[in-house]
């Protein structure tokens, strides 16, 4: 099936029940989806592929658990999760975001209908990881081919981890040091709300006590230890990062809840992260005399 043919089935809005009564040709779509789930074409790519494997993979009458445990080996392949790794500015990046994206959507499935082993998870969860701290295409919305997004995508498929029952702390610390590795990346400045996705997967893990208060703190602590400035524009671009992601996870607390001891302790590393903070207290202090 060619791209051509493959945008004209994914358009028909019958397709969903018609893959159900033909198998062959359920077959045949996956077969090319994944075949073209890194199309330049944003239309393709994002509003058909995608969107088709989003509702596919969480119908139970579309995709059962053997096909899915098919799809999650080859999107975790050297032609999807890391085709091209290790490139930047290249298209090849569509082909691992997207991979990855869907990825975490299988882990979705798995968490509220379990149907993967400890060994698949755990091997699964290592090659999201792999893929994370080895992806160095930093880029979020690119013209004309829309979404790459790669720090983001990831993040999903993380935070579809923390989901599963089998995540545990070895995981949630291997997670905290790829956001880490992606915050201090020192050469590319988030800039498409990736510290949101990021922010996530951590408040899920601490709301649902996976991770404590005391292990976030510690690692929260080296992260915000950066109080660089222009002299050094790598560190400045980590220090900027990890400020919008204490930000982010901050106002998730204070909107949607969370331990009260949580804001005291990012309210802390916002402080050590804005350099700007010393300049507001002198305001404050001026008007108050």
């Amino acid at each position: 099936m060619n791209r051509i043919q493959l945008m004209e089935h994914l358009k028909n809005k019958d397709i969903q029940s018609e893959i159900v009564r033909d198998p062959k040709l359920k077959g045949e779509l996956l077969e090319a989806m994944l075949q073209f789930i890194g199309d330049p074409d944003p239309v393709l790519r994002d509003e058909l592929i995608c969107e088709a494997f989003y509702e596919w993979v969480n119908d139970r009458d579309v995709l059962g658990h053997e096909t899915l445990m098919r799809l999650l080996d080859v999107l975790q392949d050297e032609e999807h999760l890391f085709k091209g790794i290790g490139q930047s500015g290249t298209d090849s990046v569509y082909t691992r975001t997207f991979s990855v994206l869907i990825i975490g959507q299988v882990l979705v499935r798995h968490s509220v209908e379990p149907f993967l082993s400890n060994e698949k998870i755990a091997s699964v969860f290592d090659r999201i990881l792999e893929y994370y701290i080895s992806e160095r295409d930093y880029r979020g919305f690119t013209s004309p081919q829309g979404w790459a997004h790669a720090a983001a995508h990831g993040a999903d498929a993380f935070d579809a981890i923390v989901q599963c029952p089998e995540c545990d702390e070895m995981k949630l610390a291997a997670i905290l040091e790829a956001f880490t590795k992606m915050l201090n990346n020192g050469a590319w400045v988030f800039q498409d709300e990736e510290d949101e996705r990021m922010a996530r997967p951590v408040y899920r893990a601490i709301l649902s006590g996976k991770l404590s208060l005391a292990k976030f703190t510690s690692w929260l602590e080296l992260l915000s230890d950066n109080n660089a400035g222009v002299a050094d524009m790598m560190a400045y671009r980590d220090r900027i990062n990890s400020k919008h992601f204490v930000r982010s996870l901050y106002f998730k607390v204070l909107t949607l809840g969370g331990p009260k001891e949580l804001i005291e302790v990012l309210t802390t590393a916002e402080s050590n992260l804005n350099r700007y903070g010393r300049i507001d207290q002198a305001i404050v202090k001026t008007y108050k005399e």
